[in-house]
């Protein structure tokens, strides 16, 4: 059995990996050409935040090959349904909207 002091190294060590893992991952995705995708809306729901604008939705969209996002929304320029596809670009796994993606 661990004392107390082992745990918190351990829970520690555990931290220092996950960060260091996270850290190289987006360092790998950095570094991928973009590329032009095709995505769909998954969902539309309202800001978790409750300090952020009441008025703005989140839109979270993936590609056919995994590419990932999300964007925050004002309702009142949202022009996307969920199951809507538009195009965007991606860099490794992660989706970077245009400033006009699903809005009017």
């Amino acid at each position: 059995m661990r004392t107390v002091e082992e745990s918190t190294n351990f829970d520690e060590m555990k931290s220092i990996v996950f960060a260091l893992v996270a850290a190289a991952y987006v360092t790998a995705c950095t570094e991928q050409p973009e590329r032009e995708v095709s995505a769909v809306v998954l969902s539309i729901a309202p800001q978790a935040n409750p300090k952020w604008n009441p008025d703005e939705v989140v839109l979270t969209a993936r590609s056919a090959d995994g590419a990932f996002g999300s964007k925050s929304i004002l309702i009142s320029r949202l022009n996307c349904k969920v199951g809507d596809t538009f195009q965007t670009t991606a860099r490794g796994v992660a989706l970077i909207f245009s400033d006009n993606a699903c809005e009017r």
